[in-house]
């Protein structure tokens, strides 16, 4: 709808199936989110809790039972129709899209026109959007050079059209320019520039920093993200979901681990968390949990904090360095007295 390598994801959302049991909806948000066909049901489809869905015909609807989810408790739900979005529940209101051809032209929000796409007759392309009110959002395409790998190496072959210029409602403009330089592709922005390999499509620099970004080696790995800016600050990101090791740096040159449960009941929680400064690697966080996977236990260099739970499971005191901070029950006091000096 922008132009290429552009999304507008309110207009554009949309459930994409890649294989027999695998589907992929793009969310009105922006968001991604991955479903699959339950195996003894296969009009069912499963995603990451609270999130399922049902097939019905060419209807696909996924639906959020959210707790406690908006003052009036409305789980959003999503209905796609052929793979397009056709209503859209959420606690702001029932939105239903309507369509020409494969493009929105028209959103009622509780059966009421809400916004509409503004569409250039003599090209037939959509130019901007305008809400009821009459505030719009417009937008004109520019040249781009498409890069295509031909036997490895990127080639320039020709231009497409992309997002150029885009007039916002308080009468702003934004540019976009693109460019490729050797083997990268370039967007210019009025403050930055953002360039990656045209080949990888991976980040090389976003305004003064410069990237260096490795690909998962494994399934379920993560990307390793390293960046420098012309200060010599160093960047870094690292999430090793095998062994439970997060691994982050920021500007300051301090490097924050966090390693987790990888199997178990406490699969997920927190186990431990160090700095490492000038190559001196502290511990700053031991967590330790009982049975239940209630954290019972915090220590590090200054404090060593117990969190004391009833026989019902519920916290009744609260002990640092051998001291009761606090009382929640009526036992309370009687159940931190192992932990008091």
């Amino acid at each position: 709808m922008a132009g290429y390598g552009w999304n507008v994801p309110f207009f554009e959302s949309r459930i994409v199936q890649t294989s027999e049991t695998v589907f992929w909806v793009f969310q009105p948000d922006g968001f991604r989110r991955a479903f699959v066909r339950d195996k003894k049901d296969t009009s069912l489809l499963l995603s990451k809790r609270p999130w399922g869905g049902k097939i019905r015909g060419d209807v696909i609807t996924v639906r959020c039972s959210c707790r406690n989810y908006g003052a009036d408790h409305v789980h959003p739900e999503l209905v796609f129709r052929r793979g397009q979005l056709v209503k859209m529940t959420i606690p702001d209101g029932e939105f239903t899209f309507l369509y020409d051809g494969n493009v929105v032209n028209r959103v009622q929000r509780n059966g009421q026109d809400f916004l509409r796409t503004v569409v250039d007759k003599k090209k037939g392309a959509v130019t901007g959007f305008e809400w009821s009110g009459g505030n719009r959002v417009s937008f004109e395409l520019a040249q781009r050079p498409e890069v295509r790998v031909v036997k490895g190496k990127p080639v320039t072959c020709g231009n497409v059209l992309s997002l150029g210029r885009l007039m916002l409602t308080d009468g702003t403009e934004r540019t976009f320019r693109y460019e490729v330089r050797g083997t990268n592709e370039f967007l210019r922005l009025p403050e930055k520039e953002i360039g990656w390999s045209a080949a990888s499509k991976l980040i090389v620099r976003d305004g003064g920093w410069q990237y260096s970004v490795m690909s998962a080696k494994t399934e379920g790995d993560t990307a390793t993200i390293g960046r420098v800016n012309g200060k010599g600050q160093k960047a870094f990101w690292h999430d090793d979901r095998a062994k439970g090791v997060l691994t982050v740096e920021g500007g300051d040159g301090i490097r924050k681990i966090e390693t987790r449960f990888t199997s178990g009941r406490l699969r997920g929680l927190l186990r431990k968390t160090e700095e490492v400064t000038d190559g001196k690697r502290v511990t700053t966080g031991e967590y330790f949990y009982n049975e239940k996977g209630q954290m019972f236990r915090f220590k590090n260099a200054k404090d060593d904090m117990f969190f004391v739970y009833g026989a019902n499971g519920t916290q009744a005191a609260l002990v640092n360095n051998g001291k009761l901070l606090s009382v929640y029950t009526a036992e309370g006091e009687a159940l931190a007295h192992t932990y008091l000096r």
